[in-house]
């Protein structure tokens, strides 16, 4: 566990070429080899069944990669429906929300270890719901969350991208690069939002 965490936080502090090596970086980050896989003609859409603690990228009908996630436990149930996915915010701040769950603990900053967004976080019904990085990946596959949808932080980048590019923001391989390096906080609006359905 104490190299997951660390992993994590290197992904989140330091320049990812020179933690995890060029190869990841095009991995998780380069728009290109994400195009690459996709017809970038077809609709895409997530699918993120709560029984299964799964999302699907969809397009064209075809489910391109599932992804392992945590939704809501007890009495934060991550909501059900069909939502859009309209802003994807990079290096994300978080500030606590008035929830019993949340008292006493303080605002972090986007470079912060304790940054519970870690990476990226991905709105689809906003203010309070998202898909966001999480350290916590011994709960994957669980209903562990306060209804956000909890994701591998490295996952949720490579999703972000992929929704991205889906919505029609196309960026160069340097803008993710420096966006992770630099730690800023980057906000994107998706000018064609892609939709999300969330079902038992």
């Amino acid at each position: 566990m104490r190299y997951i965490k660390s992993k994590i936080a290197a992904i989140v502090l330091l320049p990812v070429t020179g933690i995890l090596g060029n190869a990841a970086v095009t991995r998780y980050i380069d728009p290109r080899n994400v195009s690459a896989q996709e017809d970038q003609t077809a609709s895409v859409s997530l699918r993120v069944r709560l029984l299964e603690q799964t999302l699907d990228f969809q397009q064209g009908g075809n489910v391109l990669k599932t992804y392992i996630v945590s939704g809501g436990r007890g009495g934060y149930p991550t909501p059900k429906g069909t939502f859009r996915v309209q802003k994807v915010v990079w290096n994300p701040t978080w500030s606590p929300p008035d929830s019993r769950w949340a008292r006493g603990r303080s605002a972090t900053g986007p470079d912060h270890p304790r940054n519970p967004m870690k990476l990226v976080k991905i709105f689809f019904k906003e203010p309070d719901y998202y898909i966001h990085g999480t350290d916590q990946l011994d709960q994957l596959g669980e209903a562990a969350s306060h209804g956000c949808l909890r994701m591998d932080p490295i996952e949720a980048g490579e999703l972000a991208v992929r929704v991205m590019q889906a919505g029609g923001v196309q960026h160069a391989t340097s803008w993710y690069q420096t966006a992770v390096t630099k730690g800023e906080t980057r906000t994107v609006t998706l000018p064609r939002p892609v939709t999300i359905v969330i079902t038992d």
